[in-house]
């Protein structure tokens, strides 16, 4: 699944309460100013689009079609993407979370069974189940708890890295800041080796020269 992006699987058979859940979780996370995108699979095959209208002529006469006006757009494409992963691999990076309507067989890591009547347990076939949620319980603050929850613990476990600032006009000094000396070093080479423990990595954000010491590291 992709790195850094939580991908929450709402799994169980049909009529559980898979959609109305999810729908009640969508407009809570964006209120809290994330974006959220939803994969959705339906075994019975999909309709999206209104017979007789451009968008459908054009996608009957076999093209890919998008369509986009106001404030939103719509991709329709034939096929579908058997690989699991690798839709979510592209949806991850414009997205703080992927939440997963079915594939209850996937390998996701981060999967919520809704129970339907007469089950007491998931079934086999849906593997790892971190969160089992019965008809009684309050399944959306349940799950929301769970969503943030992991989206914490996603955030907590970003790298941070050190930017450096070089370059610039050299108005007030006379010459570049970074390359005064401090002893027998410049600022910048003082700056790389006091933040360097502290830091997974350092970059240097300009294109001004740097001692030769320092070539070697990227620049952004």
């Amino acid at each position: 699944m992709p790195d850094g992006v939580p991908v929450f699987g709402i799994c169980g058979y049909s009529g559980a309460g898979k959609t109305t859940l999810i729908e009640s979780l969508i407009p809570v996370l964006v209120g809290e100013g994330l974006r959220i995108a939803v994969v959705k699979h339906d075994c019975h095959g999909l309709s999206v689009d209104t017979e007789g209208k451009d968008s459908d002529r054009f996608y009957k006469a076999g093209a890919d079609v998008v369509a986009h006006g106001g404030d939103q757009s719509f991709f329709r494409a034939h096929g579908t993407f058997a690989d699991l992963d690798a839709l979510l691999r592209l949806l991850a990076p414009h997205y703080d979370a992927v939440i997963v309507e079915g594939h209850k067989e996937s390998s996701l890591t981060l999967k919520a069974w809704l129970l339907s009547e007469g089950e007491n347990q998931p079934p086999a076939v849906a593997g790892l189940v971190e969160l089992v949620l019965d008809r009684l319980m309050n399944r959306q603050d349940a799950v929301l708890a769970w969503i943030r929850e992991h989206l914490a613990r996603c955030w907590l476990s970003q790298p941070v890295y050190a930017g450096i600032l070089i370059g610039g006009q050299a108005s007030r000094m006379g010459r570049s800041k970074h390359l005064i000396k401090q002893g027998d070093e410049t600022w910048v080479e003082h700056i790389v080796r006091t933040v360097g423990p502290l830091v997974p990595r350092t970059v240097l954000l300009g294109e001004a020269a740097v001692p030769e010491s320092l070539e070697a590291l990227t620049r952004l």
